[in-house]
């Protein structure tokens, strides 16, 4: 019968562990991916000095890393990608699949041109930061924005701007994205206003009911 078939499926369902920081950062799109799909996952999440104790014994020597029945899996977007060719959130067509990818490298180009600006953002309070804040945001930061999402502005024009970056359907680059814009609207508010798109795809990809459901139950953190 069903629930035997039910029954079966989910002994067969790979055993799942995610090991990451406790923030949301790089991780957090496969965390999203497991929920939205209603896959079970163990969530580990280092605080503290935690991480440094296990450093010299972790696969690759950075985080995240995946455990897939064992199998370890390392590198933020070869998980997401995995996990999004599994649970359906990769595109419908191989040009699609291709589309979220170059996006992905273009995100992973644009994280680099930020790197510089990240830290004073993070200490933007800290007594003495604020200079070097104001000075990274202009020199390093709003380059680096306009550039990106200029690029994401014209790919969601072209898509019809319907609340996806890629085809009709959510795709872990739509996650990435719209993820990382509430970090930076948590420390630099106003800093993406301008990008009247890119504040519908927001809208739109937040609005989806299952995800709002993570983001209200998962721990609160800042980025």
């Amino acid at each position: 019968g069903v629930s035997q078939a039910t029954e079966e499926k989910k002994n067969m369902s790979p055993v799942y562990k995610f090991t990451y920081f406790h923030g949301r950062g790089i991780g957090e799109v496969a965390r999203q991916l497991f929920f939205l799909s209603d896959t079970p996952f163990e969530d580990v999440r280092l605080v503290g000095e935690e991480w440094m104790k296990i450093k010299d014994q972790s696969p690759w020597g950075h985080l995240p890393w995946l455990e897939i029945d064992g199998k370890v899996l390392c590198q933020s977007f070869a998980i997401a990608r995995y996990l999004a060719i599994q649970f359906g959130f990769v595109g419908k067509t191989p040009f699609e699949s291709a589309m979220v990818d170059a996006l992905g490298d273009q995100y992973k180009d644009y994280w680099n041109d930020m790197k510089p600006f990240f830290m004073p953002m993070y200490r933007q309070n800290m007594e003495g930061m604020k200079e070097e804040f104001e000075k990274k945001k202009k020199d390093v930061g709003e380059p680096a924005r306009d550039k990106f999402y200029g690029i994401l502005t014209k790919e969601y024009k072209k898509n019809g701007s319907n609340g996806h970056m890629v085809g009709d359907s959510l795709t872990w680059i739509d996650l990435v994205v719209v993820d990382h814009m509430g970090v930076m609207d948590h420390y630099v508010p106003g800093f993406l206003d301008g990008f009247e798109e890119m504040r519908d795809l927001q809208k739109k990809v937040n609005a989806n009911p299952k995800l709002a459901e993570w983001i209200k139950k998962r721990p609160h953190t800042p980025q």
